[in-house]
């Protein structure tokens, strides 16, 4: 079965969003994997905080299927990619990897926001440690370690999935 990461970013209801999506993609990843919570400051545009995990497993689901699932949970908590104002997010999925697919379409894979953003390299190193990335051949702990932008704020927080 292929492996994928997922990056989960919200700033509107924020522990609601993470456990509705969680609860509703947990049927179709096998060996969940989740990180640890991350706040996060806005990046390029203004709003509240956010918060952010990298999430995955094994899935018997296609690229396409994975990527039509992902957008449909969007949507269905009003997740608008064509809005303007971008400081309200209510639900942001990103497929990060499958496998390790090079890919352009139908989706820029791996993610490019791997090697840019901490809110996204962090989590997906604290879960996917020594998978590497398809392009560098570098673990993701090692990419992590190298990471150096001290603009970008994010820190760990308790979160309780259960409450």
């Amino acid at each position: 079965m292929p492996q994928i990461a997922v990056s989960l970013g919200t700033n509107v209801k924020t522990e609601f969003h993470l456990k509705t999506a969680l609860f509703l993609l947990r049927p179709f990843i096998n060996n969940l994997v989740i990180s640890p919570v991350y706040e996060t400051e806005p990046v390029s545009f203004g709003g509240e905080n956010f918060l952010n995990i990298v999430f995955g497993g094994e899935v018997k689901l296609s690229l396409e299927q994975t990527l039509d699932l992902l957008k449909s949970i969007e949507q269905q908590y009003q997740r608008n990619r064509q809005k303007y104002n971008k400081t309200e997010i209510t639900l942001d999925l990103d497929l990060l990897f499958y496998d390790d697919q090079v890919c352009q379409q139908p989706v820029v894979l791996p993610r490019r926001e791997i090697l840019k953003n901490a809110f996204v390299l962090k989590p997906l190193s604290d879960v996917f440690a020594d998978n590497k990335h398809p392009e560098n051949g570098q673990t993701y702990l090692s990419l992590w370690q190298a990471f150096n932008n001290p603009k970008q704020k994010f820190w760990q927080i308790d979160f309780n999935w259960n409450k």
